[in-house]
């Protein structure tokens, strides 16, 4: 049984960091490139949408705080009764304690 995909929110800082991802990456790597790696991006959100557990768990990052590597960046998101919702997207190197204690 194929079970249907959740609503998927992208929170305030995860717009704003998507935006930041796909303006250094046109900037470094040309339009081309910045297609293709949004696209990737875009990619790891319709997966999480369709299979929320896929992400790892986040303890660390704070309670019910889960993520997924989508090409040198994290997803990072919250599953809730609602909707899966994204907190932020981060490059790998980042510091994670950078995400807020709320999750929006």
């Amino acid at each position: 049984m194929t079970e249907r995909a959740r609503t998927l929110v992208v929170g305030d800082a995860a717009r704003r960091d998507l935006k930041a991802i796909s303006r250094y990456t046109r900037r470094h790597w040309g339009a081309a490139q910045r297609r293709r790696y949004m696209d990737g991006i875009r990619d790891a959100l319709a997966r999480l949408r369709r299979d929320p557990e896929l992400g790892a768990p986040r303890d660390d990052v704070g309670p019910d705080y889960r993520s997924l590597n989508a090409g040198r960046h994290v997803v990072f998101y919250r599953d809730t009764a609602d909707a899966i919702v994204v907190v932020r997207v981060l490059h790998q190197r980042m510091d994670v304690r950078r995400l807020p204690p709320s999750g929006r």
